[in-house]
């Protein structure tokens, strides 16, 4: 039998922060999160699917450098990481 939901998570470590985003075997970005990997330990952003910003912007202007410092190196596609198996796996469902 096959699992029910695969996800990829995709990981970035830059100076002490580490963040990542998770996606499905669709590509759809599913969680993103961010945290300091020193110091406090600290979680700066947890979004799950319904709640991730399709930019910035969105946020307060607070948090805008922050975020870009988490996420602006991290992957925003999973789709790389596919192998045709998957990508035919895809088709065959739809």
């Amino acid at each position: 039998t096959s699992p029910l939901v695969t996800l990829i998570a995709l990981h970035y470590y830059r100076n002490n922060i580490h963040s990542f985003r998770e996606f499905d075997t669709f590509d759809n970005h599913v969680y993103e999160q961010c945290d300091d990997v020193k110091g406090v330990k600290k979680t700066y952003f947890a979004f799950h699917y319904e709640d991730i910003p399709v930019s910035y912007l969105e946020l307060d202007v607070k948090n805008h450098d922050l975020y870009r410092a988490c996420f602006d190196h991290t992957a925003s596609t999973a789709e790389p990481y596919f192998t045709q198996l998957n990508k035919q796996s895809q088709i065959d469902r739809n």
